[in-house]
């Protein structure tokens, strides 16, 4: 089946030159989330190794202001061995990483992902590895997307506020010496202007969910004039993406990244429209498209 898929996929993206690739950015969703556990190493050595060009993770507060690497500020138990959604702001790093969040009874929605003993590693965990790894295999370090997830809702609950928590990511980002490789981005409107606030330098990516409406550069503009600051990159959910949107961003000299595209049809069209970039939780998928191996072209 999935065979099938990739030869009508790279039908679809023949026409796609080989510069509209040129510099695109591949992102490993939480690594590589089909096939290892969500944020953590493991999944992010594997996105390495598959070839993305840019590894996306989220990141949440310890009650004793670790930096800690988790989609949800709390204990997800679809994936964590717990029976309760335990408040990771509640709780010391030391007590989060004592619980196993590598889908211990097998991910419901991604049935190929391996299955290991997997702790919420720090951030700055993370930075030190990619460093170690990249060093001993002689590759470019990657791009870093860094995911802020608050809402004003859960200032003080489940995060502190925007500009504590800022401080806190752009802190492990300074010292991780790779600053200059890491851009921020959040659903939150308030995180770019703290951000901006601590450190200009930082690229900002506007991140906008999927809405039911014609008008998606429309949307896509509010959104930027809400944040009222230089935005380096827009990320949409890939329905959002028209072939308009994209010109219009590149005319204002913003990037478009959609999130999270698994289907490789729905990259190769998105390919095709113009987009700089994708996110995806199967980065593989991608590669394969980029380069088909003998038999699987017409």
């Amino acid at each position: 089946m999935m065979a099938r898929f990739l030869i009508l996929a790279i039908l679809v993206c023949g026409s796609a030159s080989a510069q509209s690739l040129h510099g695109f950015d591949l992102q490993g969703h939480r690594g590589y989330r089909a096939r290892w556990p969500e944020n953590t190493w493991v999944g992010m050595k594997a996105a390495l190794e598959a070839g993305v060009t840019t590894l996306e993770m989220d990141v949440v507060i310890s009650k004793d202001r670790q930096v800690v690497l988790s989609h949800e500020p709390w204990m997800n138990t679809e994936i964590c061995g717990t029976s309760t959604a335990l408040n990771l702001y509640q709780l010391d790093y030391a007590q989060i990483r004592s619980y196993d969040c590598g889908s211990p009874k097998g991910h419901p929605r991604f049935p190929k992902q391996q299955i290991g003993p997997s702790p919420k590693p720090l951030l700055s965990e993370i930075f030190d590895s990619v460093r170690v790894y990249c060093d001993a295999k002689g590759r470019v370090l990657p791009l870093w997307n860094i995911e802020i997830k608050s809402r004003a809702e859960w200032d003080g609950v489940f995060h502190p506020h925007p500009e504590e928590y800022v401080r806190l990511v752009l802190g492990v980002v300074a010292a991780s010496g790779m600053k200059d490789r890491c851009m921020i981005q959040s659903f939150d409107r308030r995180i770019p202007r703290w951000v901006y606030a601590v450190d200009s330098t930082l690229e900002l990516v506007v991140l906008e969910e999927y809405r039911r409406t014609p008008f998606k550069t429309r949307v896509a503009q509010r959104s930027l004039g809400d944040v009222g600051l230089e935005v380096g990159t827009y990320s949409p959910h890939y329905r959002m993406v028209t072939r308009r949107l994209v010109r219009r961003m590149h005319q204002r000299g913003i990037r478009v990244v959609p999130w999270t595209v698994n289907e490789p049809r729905v990259m190769c069209g998105l390919v095709q429209k113009g987009v700089d970039g994708l996110i995806t939780d199967d980065p593989g998928i991608f590669m394969e498209l980029k380069h088909p191996r003998a038999g699987q072209t017409p």
